[in-house]
């Protein structure tokens, strides 16, 4: 082996050697929207399923726990549904301080119910509000059977592949979504595990404008709000062919609170029928 050569191989290993110490970038760094949905497609299980999937029932139980801002916590049956454009949620509570949390998009409109006639839970209110998060099919992840991942163009959406980045600790593929006719002010985040590319969380981040005070010294002591919402999704399972979370929370925070839904179900079913009575919501807003 020539001198050359020997030096040439040495400046190529102690480059390694310090890439490594520094900490390489992954192999995902320079992947393309239409690179990463190929991976992400395979991670939800079998195209002829998902294809072929037209509704989802998930039931199981929810427990709703106030982290900051107070002490409280209640348990009670959870159900998660979804068929074509249309999904919802119920949260029932037998606690006459705190019903119910019954949010359904379909038809074109979001509705949902109070807690207590007149007021809604802080997560109730954010869907309604925010509105197009439900009606762009967001909420609940792979569990919706029209999940926009899977059909990209059919939403008219598009994603910006962001890379590794660091979430609760983990590392995740960073994915941004941006809805056809803009989100109303809200960022939304995707995250994928980074092993097998399934859909563990989204965060959606939305600034409310300060309001204006009755004199212009006060107006300027308002300043702006956020409100975050996260879905993570965990113990995933293999039903039917496509690759679905059985555990689900749902936590709501802004500068005082923290409100957290976990909802853990044991059955999941594909392609049956939604009672109709979970598409009726009550005590909705008139």
């Amino acid at each position: 082996m020539t001198r050359t050569l020997s030096r040439i191989i040495l400046l190529v290993a102690v480059g390694l050697g310090c890439a490594a110490l520094l900490g390489a970038e992954p192999p995902y760094k320079k992947m393309k929207p239409e690179e990463f949905l190929a991976e992400y497609h395979k991670a939800l299980g079998s195209a002829e399923a998902v294809q072929a999937r037209q509704s989802t029932l998930a039931q199981g139980k929810v427990t709703m726990t106030l982290v900051v801002g107070g002490d409280g916590q209640l348990i009670g049956p959870s159900t998660y549904f979804s068929k074509g454009d249309a999904s919802g949620l119920l949260f029932h509570f037998k606690n006459p301080n705190y019903e119910q949390d019954h949010v359904v998009a379909n038809d074109g409109e979001v509705r949902a119910a109070y807690q207590i006639p007149g007021e809604r839970s802080p997560m109730s209110d954010y869907l309604f509000t925010q509105d197009k998060l439900m009606k762009d099919n967001l909420i609940g992840g792979a569990l919706q059977a029209n999940w926009p991942l899977i059909d990209l163009e059919a939403h008219k959406a598009k994603i910006r592949y962001k890379g590794i980045k660091n979430r609760d600790g983990q590392g995740q593929h960073l994915v941004e979504y941006r809805m056809h006719k803009g989100s109303g002010g809200t960022k939304i985040e995707l995250w994928f595990d980074e092993e097998t590319f399934y859909h563990v969380g989204s965060t959606y981040t939305t600034r409310i404008p300060a309001g204006i005070g009755s004199s212009p010294d006060e107006s300027a002591r308002q300043r702006d709000s956020v409100i975050t919402v996260e879905e993570t999704f965990s113990e995933f399972r293999n039903i039917d062919g496509i690759n679905v979370p059985t555990q689900w929370e749902i936590r709501w925070s802004n500068e005082r609170f923290v409100w957290s839904w976990l909802s853990e179900f044991n059955e999941i079913s594909h392609n049956v029928d939604i009672p109709q009575e979970l598409w009726e919501v009550k005590l909705e807003s008139k």
